[in-house]
């Protein structure tokens, strides 16, 4: 679809802008927001919220690449290549998310579970964000699908799949 938004030139270093980085960038603020919303209704600290909600995205980020490399390690069973094949998975991030604040709650100072059960459909908002910079990043292909909202990737995206209509 379309995995470079823009290209940023720097002087003599071209950086390539992509748009699944950017639609996560954008889903991290946009679920932060939400839930912070949720934080000040429930009248908690803020300042708290935040510092969790730091300590929950670098815990997602972190789980999300330990569960990536344990897939590539369980599928190639090469060490080498679960090191060097970056990626990150929803669920690893998820679990890794969960249990930093699961730690990082009470030293904080914060009740978390009615913060969580509030901050569920800011979480939703995130994930759907963050789905669709997969979508245009052409890295999760969808199912094959031949009606009305189909999408054909481009041959160097999705390889030999790339001639059959897609859904995500």
């Amino acid at each position: 679809m379309h995995p470079v938004l823009t290209l940023l030139e720097l002087g003599d270093v071209v950086v390539p802008i992509g748009s699944w980085g950017a639609c996560l960038c954008l889903a991290i603020a946009v679920g932060a927001a939400l839930s912070l919303r949720q934080a000040r209704r429930l009248g908690l600290d803020l300042g708290a919220c935040i510092a969790a909600q730091g300590l929950v995205v670098a815990g997602a980020f972190a789980g999300a690449a330990a569960l990536h490399a344990a897939a590539q390690l369980a599928r190639t069973g090469s060490v080498a290549v679960a090191l060097t094949h970056a990626g990150l998975a929803l669920w690893g991030g998820v679990i890794g998310g969960a249990l930093a604040l699961f730690f990082a709650a009470r030293p904080l100072g914060l009740d978390a579970l009615p913060w969580i059960d509030n901050s569920v459909p800011a979480l939703a908002a995130a994930h759907a964000i963050g789905r669709v910079g997969c979508f245009l990043g052409g890295c999760c292909h969808g199912g094959a699908w031949h009606g009305a909202f189909a999408v054909t990737y481009a041959p160097a995206l999705a390889g030999a799949e790339a001639l059959v209509p897609r859904h995500p």
